[in-house]
This record gives C-alpha cells, sequence and structure tokens, in this order.
C-alpha cells in the first residue's frame, strides 16, 4: 500500500459512509484500488468518492424527485468524506475547547495578583514595571504552550510562572 495515503477497505467504507457493501463494491468495481490490505483492495477516499459519486449520477435517470434525491446523497457522501478527513468539527468540540481555552486563561490571569505583590513591593516604577511584563510575557507564553489547559497543576502544586530571570523581547 503506498505510505502516508490513507485508506479504506469497503467494509470501513460501508462503515463510515452508511452504503451497502454490495453496493460499495458494485459502484467501485472500476475504481483503481491504491492497494491491497489483508489480501483485499483498499481505496483511498478521493477515488470512491469519484467511484460512488459516478455511479449515483448513472442513476439519475427519471423524475426531477429522483434527480434531486441522487444530488443529495452526493452532498451526503461529500460531507461524510470531508467529516473523515476532519475538514468539518464538531459545534460540542468548538464549544468545549472554547470553554477550556477561557477557563485556562482565567487561572493564569488570576494568579497575577499573588505572584507579583511580593515582588513589585518596594521597587521602582521601571523595575516594577519590568516584573509585570515578564510574568505577563511568561504567562502567554504558558497560555500559548497549552490553550486548552491539558498540562495544567495538579492542585495544591505550585502554578505560578518561574521567578527568575526573563527574556523579554520589547515591541
Amino acid at each position: 500500500m503506498p505510505e502516508n495515503i490513507e485508506s479504506f477497505s469497503i467494509n470501513a467504507l460501508s462503515t463510515r459512509l452508511g452504503y451497502d457493501r454490495r453496493s460499495l463494491s458494485k459502484w467501485l468495481s472500476d475504481a483503481q484500488p491504491a492497494g491491497t490490505e489483508g489480501g483485499h483492495p483498499v481505496y483511498r477516499l478521493e477515488d470512491a468518492q469519484a467511484a460512488i459519486s459516478k455511479a449515483l449520477q448513472k442513476g439519475k435517470r427519471g423524475s426531477a424527485a429522483r434527480e434531486r434525491l441522487v444530488n443529495l446523497q452526493a452532498d451526503k457522501l461529500a460531507f461524510q468524506i470531508a467529516t473523515m478527513r476532519r475538514e468539518y468539527v464538531l459545534v460540542v468540540d468548538v464549544e468545549r475547547d472554547t470553554g477550556l481555552m477561557i477557563a485556562d486563561a482565567r487561572r493564569v490571569l488570576e494568579q497575577g495578583p499573588t505572584a507579583l505583590a511580593p515582588q513589585v513591593v518596594g521597587v521602582t516604577i521601571p523595575e516594577a514595571e519590568q516584573l509585570l511584563r515578564e510574568w505577563v510575557q511568561t504567562a502567554l507564553g504558558e497560555l500559548h504552550n497549552d490553550p486548552l489547559g491539558e498540562k495544567a497543576v495538579a492542585p495544591g502544586a505550585s502554578a505560578e510562572p518561574p521567578a527568575g530571570n526573563f527574556s523579554v523581547t520589547e515591541h
């Protein structure tokens, strides 16, 4: 089987696309397999989509209602294949990940006053500004490296950005 090409057997396509194995086998009979797996042909999604769409178009003859049904089936097929390629994301996943990012940003930013208060007492205004800039840069770096907070520190452990020398880039 060719490297770096995701291919699917007729059974896998049947399961993922919701078409009968026998129909898929008939429709893919003229398609060139991408290779074999376990002695059975496997097909690239693009090749399978083209062969299935061609078969559906052949069945288009007849009434306008039949033609509309075939067009809807072709659209459904294209959407299912795009979903398999992860070109679309479920709304629930986007909502969950956005909520996690906001919660993590809040967690990191709420640590600022506690982490910085002892460091800015008794320093000059320019030194305090530099400490604040360094803390913000570190906090932003943490959010950038782990936007969903998946590496968040366990309860009871210190979640403060590291103290000490920071390399700050002025803009």
